[in-house]
């Protein structure tokens, strides 16, 4: 089994809205947080991070599964491992093919950091 792991911290004075591809789902640090990424996969393959504005997104590779930690704590986990992609492309391609950019442009801030459903992170919308 191969495994990576990386941190990732918000700044000291704003929350930080993370986005997890293929996963379609995400998780606002809070001021200050600095979380562990742990990727395991049977193969090998790394952790692709890309800062934005208001975020950050954090994009697996196939085979890979990801836990989220805070605090020592799993803050988040993938339910299920990152799919095979159709050849030629990377999984940041992929999505933004698929389903546009990632949402962590107008996340919603302020809320700690747990599993929220991806509607969440386009403000008005659904409700639970």
């Amino acid at each position: 089994m191969f495994e990576v792991v990386e941190t990732l911290q918000s700044p000291a004075d704003e929350s930080l809205n993370v986005w997890f591809e293929p996963w379609a789902e995400g998780v606002t640090l809070p001021p200050g947080t600095t979380v562990e990424l742990r990727a395991t996969a049977p193969k090998e393959g790394r952790l692709e991070i890309e800062h934005q504005q208001n975020g950050a997104v954090v994009y697996g590779w196939p085979g890979s599964t990801l836990q989220v930690f805070a605090g020592g704590e799993v803050a988040w986990s993938s339910c299920s491992p990152c799919p095979e992609l159709p050849a030629g492309m990377d999984l940041r391609e992929f999505t933004s093919f698929m389903f546009g950019p990632p949402p962590t442009q107008s996340a919603v801030a302020g809320e700690t950091a747990v599993k929220r459903p991806w509607w969440k992170f386009w403000g008005q919308g659904h409700t639970e």
